[in-house]
């Protein structure tokens, strides 16, 4: 028996599943790296920034790296996160509107910047429009903002030959803003009055502003607005006769960028000064500079608060739009107008960043644009990256190192009749691009190539192998390849038996499963200690195929079943 056992092992195991293992460089340096969810993953997560559809590209930028997610356009607005999900819904439409038209309009434009130069048509900030990506679909009422997008599919304002430039605020505190086109012009709107920061006021202490404008040590002593200037008097000794005041005069964005920058906003207010749009005076009583002002961001074109009261009392999003766009309302853009997918710059000057697949059991593939290499064709695990000397450096998690393989599935049939068809299911490890060669039984035969070269993901692939003319073993190699060096090759065999040559009560060819041997009538016994050529072949067929059976029991993976490989 321990001589049998021998011969099962020496004949048999090498033939089951053999891998040549490759090896996953455990870091790279290159320019510009590309993220892809693999089919079936919803998306993919950067690690302190987000979680998003499409793809994400890593680049490297003077003082970090730039994180670039590639998404389709309609899934951009999607993500678009600018205002409650839970405000009317004509509200709703009227922003989703908007914000695919200045997506639109970003895109086309040639211009300039800092989100540019990474690769990106536009930002993911207040500075462009806020965009959080699947977060933003996934909080609370987001089915009621991606049902808006959807309203709207491929509705956006249009005048002469292009998108108009859709700019809108928070609100703008009762009449928009002149934002010298046509369409931007100013007008009365009083809906605006259902933002909280319709109007504001803010209380500075004079030696704090002082010191925010760059008079230190003086205190403010006089501050007036004049146009688009503020004029400010500061001393050290307000009391002073003798000592000569400092004036400053300052331009009013000026003012509110060191306003901000420099002293922390009173609640309930989102920034010290939320606009330009104020005026100045002296407290009399206790010598404060007192900030009168109205409306939040800009004021150009639509306020958002100015639509939540325009849809409340109910205007449709096509009036709402014209309200604040000069009479234009939304049409549907012919497709060849409107990108497949649009880039967006979700973090500019990071630090090290992780990238990894969103979902539970996603996985992503990875690809060097440096150099068009598929790094990974799914790979579960995350990568770390960050900026390198010449461009970025990322390094794959060293679990993902190891080459896929190949089984026959459980419970699949291993035994054929010549001339009968072949299709076995097998189970792919790892995502893989997977190639498969087949032998046929006979002297003479030659191997030959199964159909083309295909990627699949991990589980069932489906392979369909051409007819056998004479019984004997059937050999399939099929070659792995991951992506970065992780190249396999496993190799099955398969039996096609002879019906004339199966004795009464085993099982018949094309069962399911190597049947019993059993010796003919007057067939001499078989004698394991000098066994002879024949039943050494006829143990080494029933262990190759006992041994594929016993190896694919011990897999558990998704039986998905794709289209056969043929």
């Amino acid at each position: 028996l321990g001589y049998a056992m021998w011969l099962v092992a020496a004949l048999v195991a090498p033939a089951i599943a053999t891998a040549q293992a490759g090896q996953l460089a455990p870091s790279l340096t290159t320019e510009r790296l590309r993220f892809e969810p693999a089919p079936g993953t919803t998306g993919l997560t950067v690690a302190g920034v987000g979680t998003y559809r499409g793809a994400i590209e890593i680049a490297r930028t003077p003082a970090g790296i730039a994180v670039v997610n590639e998404v389709g356009f309609e899934d951009y607005v999607k993500g678009i996160s600018e205002v409650p999900n839970a405000w009317p819904i004509e509200a709703l439409k009227a922003q989703a509107v908007a914000a695919r038209t200045y997506a639109l309009w970003e895109f086309k434009r040639q211009g300039a910047g800092a989100y540019r130069d990474a690769g990106a048509h536009i930002c993911a900030t207040q500075a462009c429009q806020v965009y959080t990506g699947l977060t933003k679909e996934r909080s609370e009422n987001g089915n009621r903002w991606t049902a808006a997008v959807e309203a709207t599919r491929s509705q956006v304002l249009w005048w002469k030959n292009g998108p108009i430039v859709a700019k809108y605020s928070s609100s703008n505190g009762g009449e928009s803003v002149p934002g010298g086109q046509p369409y931007l012009r100013a007008i009365k709107d009083p809906d605006d009055a259902h933002s909280p920061l319709h109007t504001w006021r803010v209380t500075l202490d004079p030696g704090q502003l002082a010191a925010a404008v760059g008079l230190a040590p003086r205190t403010v002593t006089a501050i007036q607005r004049v146009g688009d200037a503020v004029l400010i008097t500061a001393m050290h000794d307000p009391a002073s006769a003798e000592e000569e005041p400092a004036h400053l005069t300052i331009d009013a964005l000026d003012f509110r960028d060191r306003v901000n920058t420099n002293i922390p906003a009173p609640e309930p207010l989102p920034r010290t000064l939320p606009t330009v749009r104020f005026s100045t005076a002296m407290a009399p009583d206790n010598g404060a500079v007192v900030v009168d002002g109205r409306g939040w961001g800009h004021g150009i074109g639509l306020s958002q608060w100015g639509a939540f009261g325009k849809a409340t009392r109910g205007m449709k999003a096509p009036d709402i739009l014209a309200s604040y766009y000069a009479g234009l309302r939304p049409v549907e853009v012919p497709v060849p107008h409107v990108p497949e997918t649009i880039k967006v710059a979700v973090a500019l000057d990071a630090g090290p960043t992780t990238v990894g697949p969103s979902d539970d059991g996603g996985r992503m593939r990875v690809v060097n644009l440096a150099t068009g290499e598929v790094i990974s064709h799914g790979d579960v695990h995350a990568w770390t990256l960050g900026p390198a000397k010449n461009g970025i450096t990322g390094a794959a998690n060293p679990a993902d190192a190891a080459p896929a393989t190949v089984v026959v599935a459980d419970g699949e049939r291993t035994s054929f009749a010549p001339g009968e068809a072949i299709e076995i299911r097998t189970v792919l490890t790892e995502a893989a691009s997977f190639t498969a060669t087949a032998t046929p039984p006979g002297p003479a035969a030659a191997p030959v190539p199964v159909g083309e070269t295909k990627v699949f993901q991990a589980g069932d692939v489906v392979v369909t192998l051409p007819a056998a003319a004479t019984p004997g073993p059937y050999q399939v190699v099929i070659q792995t390849d991951r992506g970065g060096g992780r190249v396999g090759t496993s190799t099955l065999t398969l039996e096609v038996a002879d019906p004339a040559a199966t004795a009464p009560g085993s099982s018949p060819a094309g069962g399911q499963g190597p049947g019993e041997l059993t010796a003919e009538a007057g067939a001499s016994p078989i004698d394991l200690t000098r066994p002879p050529a024949a039943a050494i072949l006829a143990l080494a067929a029933l262990a190759t195929v006992a041994a594929a059976t016993t190896r694919t029991a011990r897999l558990a993976l998704g039986r998905n079943r794709p289209s056969p490989l043929h």
